[in-house]
Parts: structure tokens; sequence; C-alpha cells
């Protein structure tokens, strides 16, 4: 699909990557602006973001998305013309939508970000940690609540995260969009490697600690 009569803004994480990603882009919409995320350079800059998150009016979670020149950004854009649609990828990304008044908006859920940190201050090793993990949570379930109406529908990966959004944010619109893969491209018949037995190949990224999670429990 190609997007067209628009620009897009964006912001990310890696900024090793921003060039593939700049081009990949550019193969389906014009990029407008582009301002990558200086929280994600080091870790202590994350660190020092959730200690101030703790005495903010939006939690880390939100905070770590956003930026004044990116704010500054989208506003400007979204004077100089009107999207049928604005597209928020993440709850992160959600502080940007005040600029899209009388425009439809779409947010797309890639976790249910309050029941994870549930999930997380359960399963945290010290009594700290559980605490912060636990005040994180029931600010960022307020946020999601507080901001759900804003969006014309809301975009989550499985029928479960749709449950647990609703149960969250009564009356919202949820639609499920599964994660998928294309498995003619991604087709191990292609590439002839010798078999082995009990092995595992695990595809991510190690920072994120639901993935770092998952490979320690494998």
């Amino acid at each position: 699909m190609r997007i067209t009569g628009g620009a897009a803004v964006a912001i990310y994480i890696n900024q090793t990557d921003l060039p593939a990603a700049i081009r990949a882009l550019e193969a389906v919409c014009e990029v407008g602006i582009v301002v990558p995320n200086p929280t994600s350079r080091n870790r202590s800059a994350e660190l020092m973001l959730a200690a101030r998150s703790l005495f903010t009016r939006r939690p880390y979670t939100v905070n770590w998305g956003f930026d004044r020149e990116l704010d500054r950004e989208v506003a400007s854009e979204l004077r100089r013309f009107r999207p049928d649609i604005v597209h928020f990828d993440t709850l992160a990304m959600a502080p940007y939508a005040q600029h899209c008044s009388g425009m439809p908006c779409t947010l797309t859920h890639h976790n249910i970000e309050s029941d994870m940190l549930d999930r997380r201050a359960v399963h945290e090793q010290t009594p700290l940690q559980r605490l912060y993990f636990h005040q994180e949570a029931i600010r960022v379930r307020t946020y999601e609540r507080a901001g759900a109406s804003r969006f014309a529908a809301h975009l989550v990966c499985s029928a479960l995260d749709a449950e647990r959004l609703v149960a969250t944010c009564a009356g919202v619109r949820a639609e499920v969009v599964p994660n998928g893969v294309d498995v003619q491209y991604f087709d191990p018949s292609l590439v002839p490697v010798p078999r082995r037995t009990r092995t595992i190949v695990f595809a991510g990224g190690l920072r994120w600690y639901p993935i770092l999670s998952a490979v320690q429990f494998l």
C-alpha cells in the first residue's frame, strides 16, 4: 500500500538503523520529519527518565516516547495539511493526538501496557522494583482510560489483548490485527542447512525485558 498526499512523521529508537528505516518508509510514503529518541541512546538516560517520571503527570511508559521537538513538528505538519486519518503506533505516541482535533485517529497497542506492567511487578526480584512497576501499572492504566475515547479504533495483536483492553477501557473499539510472517519468503526448505535435534532459533532484541525473560526461561 502506498500512502500519498501527506508526510510521515516518525520517531526512532535505534539510530544505527535510522538510514535503513528511512529508506524502507520512502518506498511507501513521503517521509517528512525524523526525530531520533534521545532516551534510547544509553541505559543511564533511561534510568534518569524513569526516576523523573515518578514526579510527572505522565508515567514513564508515555514519557519515554514524548519529545518536545517532535511535538512541535507534529503540530506544524497537521496545520500544513489535513490527513484522512492519523495513526499512532504504541501508547507512548498517544500524547501527540492532542493536535488532531476533529481528525479521526487510530492507536496500535503492541501490548496492553498496564497489564504487562502488572505482571512484571509480580515477578521482579526486589521489593523496590516490584513497588516501582506496581505504581507504573496503576498510572499507565489511568492514562489508558483517560485517553481511550480520543481514538476511533484501537488495533491489537490478539483476541486476548482485545479482551484486556476492553476490560480496562470500557466501550472502546478494539480491532484484532494478528502478527504474521511471510511463510513463502521465510521458507526453511529454500535454505539447505544441516538438521540438528533439540535446537531453537530465537529472533529478538535482548534489551527489552519480556524478550530477555523469555530467553532466560527457554
